[in-house]
């Protein structure tokens, strides 16, 4: 009798929240997400307001944060691994592309959520990066930038020049003036460095990892955690996701601090929204998502705060994946710079999202190695290096000396590591490896 009533109470419940939606009279939708209390306000308050004057009464939002998105996506799986066929959660929203690829491949994301009417406006591809899966079910709602932060005032002060490239952080002249960010606890920060990687090649990109970390004067955990460095004058320059840079020059103004994405040499990538396998109100959060994607919700991204249709109170500071969104922004109206669809029709090489992610647990475990742990013993190198065989006086030789160097060459030539991520979640080959590398660098 107890089996009998407590069955009748959940398919009561059931029946509740389908006769409530289809009436209008919208339960509680649960968002777990890592972003902050500005998007959470905005884009929620905004999506709340849309909802009741289209449906009647407005759903309220409860949002949920394990305290990021590394702890959301572990959430997430350990939840469905108890509970396969529902968690009891709505959307996961935001954390960048890997997080979404990795439930869509395990196929915990609600496909073909969105109508291809709402999708006509958003392409497919922008760079190599794909913005929207919907046979994995994961939609880009904004587009994340990754370029250099700097201190303009300290760059002036030291006779530094304004960064164009990601080898202005790797030349001897900004030795102790770069701020970094430990690939394993930075999920931006680890795509930057993977960019690196892929624009100049396994070889090439990781000698210029090096060089920036070897002038590099802090390493910090998390990428909002390096801002402080370059505005308080610790450091002149730091990578930087584009939505904590402009916020920055937004609270400090563009003449102490200035942020930009190297020509030719970075992407943008989407950050996307998902419905969960299972979700309790799947016709409420395919709302949200048709909502994130309208045109309204996109110049809410970009705008400044207080101007017509943006954000009431905090700017987002974030790029549109409405090319014709992106082209409304300029400076009187946006702190968000630069128009992300034409410069990716100019690129010359093609970033792979299934590369970053195939050999994202390697690629973070290497970097950390050498980086991270081993930065004292290679910068002593650096030093000395450009101590013995200045740059400025033979090139050639430096460029010799730096391949001669332990701390500057990879492990190994990728064509040899190449079975290496496969591999990596065996704990015995990992930790040997890992073990294997150290004993060669201490050597």
């Amino acid at each position: 009798m107890i089996f009998l009533a407590g069955m009748a109470v959940t398919c009561g419940l059931g029946a509740w929240h389908f006769l409530t939606e289809a009436a209008g009279t919208a339960p509680a939708l649960s968002i777990l997400s890592p972003h902050g209390d500005n998007i959470r306000q905005e884009i929620g308050g905004a999506f709340q307001s849309w909802y009741l004057t289209r449906y009647g009464q407005a759903p309220e939002l409860n949002w949920i944060d394990q305290g990021g998105t590394s702890e959301d996506l572990r959430y997430v799986q350990s939840r469905f691994a108890k509970t396969p066929v529902s968690i009891g959660i709505d959307l996961f929203f935001g954390g960048g592309t890997p997080p979404f690829r990795t439930l869509g491949a395990a196929g915990l994301l609600h496909t073909h959520a969105v109508a291809a009417s709402v999708l006509a406006d958003v392409p497919v591809y922008l760079g190599g990066s794909r913005v929207y899966s919907d046979s994995e079910g994961w939609y880009g709602v904004a587009l994340s930038g990754f370029g250099i932060l700097y201190n303009r005032a300290l760059l002036a002060g030291k006779g530094l020049p304004l960064p164009a490239s990601w080898l202005d952080l790797a030349d001897p002249q900004a030795d102790q003036w770069v701020a970094s960010v430990d690939p394993r606890g930075s999920g931006s920060a680890h795509v930057i460095y993977e960019i690196i990687l892929q624009k100049f090649g396994w070889e090439r990109g990781w000698e210029i990892l090096m060089r920036i970390a070897a002038n590099s004067n802090h390493f910090t955990k998390g990428a909002s955690a390096v801002l402080p460095l370059v505005s308080t004058g610790e450091a002149a320059y730091t990578i930087a996701i584009d939505q904590y840079a402009w916020s920055l020059i937004e609270k400090l103004g563009s003449d102490r601090v200035g942020f930009v994405l190297p020509g030719g040499e970075t992407v943008t990538t989407p950050d996307p929204v998902a419905i969960l396998k299972g979700a309790p109100h799947a016709l409420i959060a395919a709302r949200f998502l048709e909502f994130l994607l309208s045109e309204r919700c996109q110049l809410l991204w970009g705008l400044k705060a207080g101007v017509p249709k943006g954000p009431l109170h905090l700017s987002l500071n974030r790029m549109s994946v409405l090319p014709k969104v992106a082209a409304q922004m300029g400076m009187a109206n946006s702190f968000v710079q630069g128009n992300p669809f034409p410069e990716a029709g100019r690129m010359d090489w093609i970033y792979s999202d299934s590369l970053t992610e195939s050999r994202w647990a390697l690629v973070n475990d290497a970097l950390g190695l050498w980086m991270v742990d081993d930065h004292q013993a290679a910068h002593k190198a650096w030093q000395a290096l450009n101590g013995r065989t200045p740059k400025a006086k033979d090139a050639a030789a430096w460029q010799s000396a730096l391949r001669a160097s332990r701390f500057f060459r990879p492990p190994a030539a990728w064509e040899q590591m190449q079975s290496y991520p496969g591999k990596w979640k065996d704990e015995s080959f990992r930790n040997g490896t890992m073990a294997k590398w150290a004993r060669e660098l201490n050597d």
